[in-house]
């Protein structure tokens, strides 16, 4: 799993660019949640295997 890419990319904000370098470290405007952490690390492994797994949105299937 490559967390370390997906962690940094959530620092910088989402989807803005990154305040100037004395507010490098600035937090996100919404708070890292474990369902979006969940998220974003699904979307990782979807994109490290594309065609292999399927999201279907039922967690039994």
């Amino acid at each position: 799993m490559h967390l370390s890419s997906e962690v940094s990319s959530t620092t910088n904000g989402l989807g803005h660019e990154a305040p100037s370098s004395s507010y490098g470290n600035a937090l996100p405007s919404q708070p890292l949640t474990a369902e979006l952490l969940a998220e974003r690390t699904l979307e990782g492994l979807l994109a490290d295997h594309p065609g292999e797994l399927v999201k279907t949105g039922s967690p039994h299937v």
